[in-house]
């Protein structure tokens, strides 16, 4: 897959986020103001907390915005609702053990990968893509500049 995968996903140099900064319970998650949901699909996305953003706009050039994403089982194929074809993504609990995020242009297969936790991945958000093999909430902070 070699250089179309790099345009796909790739991973970024940002630090890891500490933990006292993070919000990885579900439950409190879905306490914080909705900003999308797409309940049906088992998908929402939600405010971050100040310490995050304070953490994260240093690394960045233009304002940013922070959400927590919780995903409950598995997404069919999507495009993300985005004004940017990238988005930063950090995996904080991945939703099992063999959570596969696959791109597609039409129905040809382009990319597929299982993110690591704890890592920060730059994604293309205009293709679509699903996430299969969801079995626990995957839990994770986007960002997006503005």
């Amino acid at each position: 897959m070699g250089k179309e995968t790099e345009q796909i996903y790739y991973e970024v140099d940002l630090p890891q986020l500490p933990d006292d900064i993070l919000d990885s319970d579900p439950e409190s998650i879905l306490k914080r103001t909705c900003t999308f949901d797409r309940i049906e699909y088992g998908y929402g996305s939600f405010e971050a907390n100040p310490e995050l953003y304070e953490f994260l706009q240093p690394y960045y050039k233009t304002p940013i915005i922070v959400r927590y994403q919780l995903v409950l089982n598995d997404l069919p194929k999507h495009t993300d609702f985005c004004d940017q074809d990238y988005k930063c993504n950090y995996i904080i609990t991945p939703g099992g053990d063999n959570v596969i995020t696959t791109w597609y242009k039409q129905d040809r297969v382009l990319a597929y990968t299982q993110f690591e936790s704890q890592l920060w991945y730059k994604f293309n958000v205009t293709l679509e893509h699903d996430v299969i093999n969801v079995k626990s909430p995957r839990v994770s902070v986007t960002v997006k500049e503005t």
